[in-house]
């Protein structure tokens, strides 16, 4: 009797066979480095230096012309400083921005997703960059490529002990996410491959690593300076009755990439999944990134990057047979807000952080299809601003608006009309306060 065959296993796109076959991230970058007749490296390189913090660019304002001249393009690099939760001390600010002068273009930017940016590297100068980056106790690793990219989060740990907390956890999940490659330390820091060390492997990632870049950001409410719903993964910091950090609501799928013409691509909130503590979140991160990665390996094979949680039908389950969630019951409900004057003193009144977004309060949990905005907030500003309505200058006008709109509960959208009275209002009773 014969041995069925196995079934044959699908090419893997050109980009992934690039990753497997770049011997954990190193592939020719070192002797691309080496090769003094170009300003540039190859185009595997340039895929591959991605990982390691660099993109490979060219002065898209002087192609014409040294095309005409016969010349090669005007390369030069740019280098991305991983930051997590975008905290440096001065001492290394201070060393970027001598780097900046010396081995880039003189600029030194900051990004959105709380990185430093170097631009305008030439490729004489890249290893002395990256390698000075390193002594500054900084590093460019992992800050591009398709593995997880800087964690996001409130970028002031000293405001409270509780984004300390949580500033300590954003640290944690971005180091355990990092690539266990030596490459790096090997191209850029100076340390040599010992013959007969341990065998290299990526765990977290595979020798493909992922389909592309995943995002972490970590909010402290009301707070959402991280936009929490369009990261790949999202934690919502949940206090205790102590004030402490007692866990997080983890969300997953989010996004706001897509490309032109392909309807498979779409721009996504993410889904709450579960409610984990801190000591969790790390091994929560580890579990979603590899389980996201398993999940996507028949997709990645044929169609790298076009991977979603639509595609993966990814929920709690795939993650509760390592980590045990303890439900979402302990973040329904938390309001998001906006950080400015106004918001701050109608949040004082209220005693309860509320974001009008176009008029729109955004309610996060499952309580969020049963809470009614107009009814509920509009009911107790009714409440507050009557109350004081003697002292604060309230307009008799106003709140019978907000009374008909309490009691009628009409959608938000609706609102707009009402939440500008709220806001003159707000402002007249600051007036009136200071």
């Amino acid at each position: 009797m014969s041995t069925p065959s196995a079934p044959a296993t699908a090419p893997l796109h050109k980009n992934e066979q690039l990753k497997a076959e770049s011997n954990f991230l190193r592939g020719h970058i070192l002797r691309d480095l080496a090769d003094h007749s170009t300003g540039g490296i190859t185009e595997e390189s340039a895929q591959l230096t991605k990982f390691h913090g660099i993109y490979a660019q060219d002065d898209r304002d002087q192609r014409n012309t040294r095309r005409r001249e016969g010349r090669e393009k005007a390369f030069s690099f740019m280098a991305r400083v991983r930051v997590p939760g975008g905290v440096c001390t001065p001492a290394q600010w201070l060393a970027l921005d001598t780097l900046a002068d010396e081995r880039a273009n003189g600029t030194l930017k900051l990004t959105t997703r709380q990185a430093f940016q170097f631009h305008g590297i030439l490729k004489g100068d890249l290893w002395r960059a990256i390698n000075g980056m390193n002594r500054a106790l900084l590093d460019t690793l992992a800050a591009c490529g398709d593995v997880n990219r800087n964690v996001m989060c409130n970028p002031n740990p000293e405001q409270s002990g509780l984004h300390t907390e949580v500033y300590q956890v954003a640290n944690a999940i971005s180091a355990h996410l990092l690539p266990r490659s030596r490459a790096y330390h090997e191209l850029w820091v100076g340390d040599e491959l010992v013959g007969g060390g341990e065998p290299e492997a990526e765990p977290i990632y595979g020798h493909t690593y992922l389909p592309r870049k995943f995002k972490i950001g970590v909010a402290v409410p009301p707070s959402n300076d991280v936009d929490v719903f369009s990261q790949d993964l999202g934690y919502i910091a949940i206090t205790g009755a102590d004030g402490r950090l007692a866990g997080f609501n983890v969300t997953v799928g989010g996004g706001l990439g897509m490309s032109h013409n392909q309807l498979e691509t779409f721009p996504r909130l993410a889904d709450v999944l579960g409610f984990c503590t801190p000591e969790q979140a790390v091994a929560v991160a580890e579990h979603v990134v590899h389980g996201g990665r398993r999940l996507a390996e028949p997709v990645q094979q044929s169609v790298p990057g076009l991977v979603t949680v639509e595609d993966l039908h990814f929920d709690a389950e795939e993650i509760d047979r390592h980590v045990e969630f303890g439900g979402t019951g302990k973040a329904d409900g938390i309001l998001f807000r906006g950080q400015d004057e106004f918001h701050v003193a109608f949040d004082a009144a209220l005693h309860e952080p509320v974001d009008f977004l176009a008029g729109k309060p955004v309610v996060v949990g499952e309580a969020a299809a049963d809470f009614h905005p107009g009814a509920e907030i509009f009911q107790r500003a009714l409440e507050v601003f009557r109350h004081g309505n003697a002292t604060d200058g309230g307009d008799p006008f106003i709140l019978e608006e907000f009374e008909r709109l309490a009691l009628a509960g009409e959608e938000v959208f609706e609102m707009d009309r009402a939440v500008g009275a709220l806001d003159d209002l707000g402002r007249a009773v600051v007036a009136a306060q200071s």
